[in-house]
């Protein structure tokens, strides 16, 4: 089969790049830097309305589903820079050559991506080498037949679906748990977004045809017991919610 992997992202500020842009010295610090940007958000109505490329990835979650295994992971460690994260998940693309998977990549995670390893000088051909649409599936995009007037949160979809699931934080908010050092925090949620793409994904694989109903409870039954083998707290947690809403 062809390796399946879904992943999330989650950003912060880009607060270097952002006194770098704006010019603005070494007078406004971090917390300054970031607080025009949200500003600039909340006037505009737009809560994402920071350009992309002054977006900095805080952590890079991964599913993925090959022959025999489930995995789920965040790319790098808490301490690593985002150009680690980056490349991590690009090493993880180039081994396993899979399907990849997100929920708003089309507009959001792929052009990211691009910035952001340009912005580092990294390299990425099995990604970009070839044709990305080949080998990258939006579900979002796909699910409201590209129409961005009926786009669906992944949170609401999540919830319908009876699968746990988070509410997107505020950029301010995920800004507050990285200045606090939560970074576990931040990368577990990510991992929770991650799954959830992917159980949506294979929701969407019913949907087309290319899964029976007891293919797809076989898949769930093995992300379980992979979980389970992770024992850790926020996927026990996870476990719990998901078993009490079958």
């Amino acid at each position: 089969m062809t390796p399946i992997l879904a992943f999330n992202i989650a950003t912060i500020p880009d607060t270097e790049g952002l006194r770098t842009v704006y010019g603005t010295g070494e007078h406004a610090n971090a917390e300054q830097l970031a607080e025009i940007a949200f500003q600039q958000g909340r006037q505009s109505h737009v809560q994402d309305h920071l350009p992309l490329h002054l977006h900095r990835i805080a952590a890079v979650s991964c599913t993925l589903r090959d022959d025999e295994h489930f995995h789920v992971w965040s790319t790098g460690n808490g301490s690593d820079g985002e150009a680690t994260l980056i490349q991590q998940f690009f090493d993880a693309i180039a081994k396993h050559k899979p399907q990849s998977v997100s929920w708003y990549g089309t507009s959001f995670d792929l052009p990211l991506l691009v910035y952001r390893t340009i912005i580092h000088d990294l390299t990425a051909p099995r990604q970009w080498g070839i044709d990305k649409h080949d080998q990258h599936l939006s579900l979002m995009d796909e699910m409201a037949c590209r129409q961005p007037t009926v786009f669906a949160s992944r949170y609401d979809m999540a919830k319908l679906c009876g699968l746990p699931a988070m509410p997107e934080q505020e950029p301010n908010q995920l800004w507050q748990d990285w200045q606090a050092g939560r970074v576990d925090e931040i990368r577990q949620r990510n991992e929770i977004d991650a799954l959830n793409t992917h159980l949506l994904y294979l929701r969407y694989e019913r949907l087309r045809g290319n899964l029976t109903a007891a293919q797809y409870q076989s898949e769930c039954e093995l992300i379980k017991n992979s979980l389970i083998l992770l024992d850790a707290p926020h996927w026990i947690e996870y476990l719990l919610k998901w078993q009490t809403a079958a």
